[in-house]
């Protein structure tokens, strides 16, 4: 963009009110150095809950030229060429002073900094409507430190703390199993082609659906779901603690994700499932099987999961 604003002369662009870069050329809705949206009419910016365009004009202002961290002064012209090759205009003047804009900042990293307290709360948290919903079945695996050392890293805390609690195993006769990572990383790195760090198998269903955790950033992370029947593989939740605590305990979901109401029927027809045991649909949904008790059968979820990479291949 910058090579194309050499070959047209300076003189083709117009200042954006809102960065002082020389960006806008008469076609343009937008500037493409701080987004400010040109083309809005009074009404429209009025409808945004700004009381005037330049009152809009200030507000983008704050945010564009404060940055993320703590900073003590404000250079409204530097740098003079933006990074898409954009000159900045030395007779715009700014709309506010760099004492509003230094408030603003103070403010916002202060606000980003609550907002991270708060994501690190929530990742240790107890899950206390989990436990209401749920209770561990007795036979459950003990996790050993070397196991807890290796993830305790990649998860959070209160998934760590799980493990300490109540260890691997199956709760509500089966519903849901938490399952030994290691056991089914090798599953999980055949279902996406590819090995992947800060991905972890944390859980499964009677079924074998496996949940996965990301840990996306140090901040943001969410739980997948790979519904092995489909197949299909999508996010499913952009939290850890709200898996156990609203999308475990939500009714549609135990009856769509969960399907609890066809495992019933299936602990009451073959007994209750053994560690890494699951109801397995024979033949899978995707290649002609039904959702029916007379399709099911049990199997271990390991071998299960690989016949049906191996079906789908």
């Amino acid at each position: 963009m910058g090579f194309l604003k050499k070959l047209l002369g300076v003189d083709q662009f117009k200042t954006c009110p809102v960065c002082g870069y020389k960006t806008i050329e008469k076609k343009d809705r937008i500037c493409v150095e701080c987004f400010y949206e040109i083309k809005l009419t009074e009404a429209q910016i009025i409808n945004s809950g700004y009381s005037s365009r330049q009152e809009y004009i200030k507000a983008h202002q704050k945010k564009y030229f404060s940055p993320d961290t703590l900073v003590d002064r404000i250079d409204f012209f530097s740098p003079k060429q933006s990074t898409e090759g954009y000159e900045k205009d030395l007779k715009w003047k700014p709309a506010v002073t760099e004492d509003v804009v230094l408030t603003f900042n103070q403010e916002y990293v202060n606000t980003l900094a609550e907002l991270k307290k708060q994501k690190q709360l929530e990742k240790s948290r107890v899950l206390t409507t989990f436990f209401e919903e749920y209770t561990i079945n007795e036979g459950s695996i003990e996790v050993s430190d070397e196991i807890l050392e290796e993830y305790k890293d990649k998860v959070p805390s209160l998934l760590i703390n799980l493990w300490k609690s109540s260890g691997f195993g199956k709760y509500n006769n089966g519903l849901i199993e938490i399952i030994n990572p290691k056991d089914f990383e090798p599953i999980l790195w055949k279902w996406l082609g590819a090995e992947e760090e800060n991905y972890v198998p944390f859980a499964m269903t009677a079924f074998g659906e496996l949940f996965y955790y990301r840990k996306l950033t140090e901040d943001d992370e969410d739980v997948c779901l790979i519904d092995i029947q489909s197949p299909n593989i999508e996010t499913i939740i952009w939290s850890l603690a709200d898996f156990f605590d609203n999308f475990l305990t939500d009714l549609e979901h135990k009856k769509e994700v969960l399907r609890e109401e066809l495992f019933i029927q299936a602990t009451k027809e073959f007994g209750h499932l053994a560690y890494q045991e699951i109801f397995t649909f024979t033949p899978i949904l995707a290649m002609g099987g039904l959702e029916k008790i007379e399709f099911l059968k049990k199997g271990n979820a390991l071998v299960y999961n690989d016949l049906v990479i191996e079906m789908m291949k």
